[in-house]
């Protein structure tokens, strides 16, 4: 009988601007993920909802030092470099994996 469940792969990664830190991403999405997302729009603001389904875990927290929720509200704490750098890194962690199969 065929396993069906989430075969995704994972890798940490170091954002350059977070010295320590660690994110755990996923090589790709599975479906529940992607059922939210625009297909015909994948401009808006829905493409950043997809971020964090790209994320397993990271330490990122707040003043409390709490761990912080993978979510767009977290998300939105970051720079516009560390961002685009996260979403690079996933990009090509993807790229990569799929290249590599």
């Amino acid at each position: 009988m065929p396993v069906l469940k989430d075969f995704r792969r994972t890798k940490i990664v170091n954002l350059s601007k977070h010295k320590g830190s660690e994110v755990e991403i996923y090589d790709g999405l599975i479906v529940g993920d992607a059922m939210s997302f625009n297909m015909e729009n994948p401009n808006d603001k829905k493409s950043l909802e997809l971020i964090p389904k790209m994320i397993k875990d990271w330490n990122f927290t707040d003043e409390q030092e709490k761990k912080l929720p993978i979510n767009t509200k977290s998300l939105e704490l970051f720079d516009m470099e560390s961002l685009t750098e996260l979403s690079e890194t996933i990009n090509d962690f993807a790229t990569f994996v799929k290249k590599k199969d």
